[in-house]
């Protein structure tokens, strides 16, 4: 099983429309792509700039595999605009 933890840093004006988008990319996740288990987004309350993936997967190849699919779907570039900052962490549980 592996976590994936990635720590968005959203401009506040940004963080509505980085939010939808990336509940869409959730959704797609959770229905399209084999081996996602879970994928959460949620805000910082400490640090309001931060907007949190916390996703849960079968393996790295179907982690691997969404990372591809991810790119055709239009969504990763929509908030790679919106994002100022990212920090990705791969955990094995």
């Amino acid at each position: 099983m592996l976590y994936v933890v990635v720590v968005n840093k959203v401009e506040e004006k940004d963080k509505k429309e980085f939010i939808e988008i990336s509940l869409a990319h959730a959704n797609d996740s959770l229905t399209l792509d084999k081996g996602c288990i879970a994928f959460d987004v949620i805000e910082g309350i400490d640090a309001p700039e931060e907007v949190v993936f916390i996703e849960k997967w079968e393996d790295k190849s179907y982690l691997d595999a969404h990372a591809i699919a991810s790119q055709t779907r239009g969504k990763v570039n929509a908030l790679n605009a919106l994002r100022y900052a990212k920090n990705m962490k791969i955990y094995r549980g």
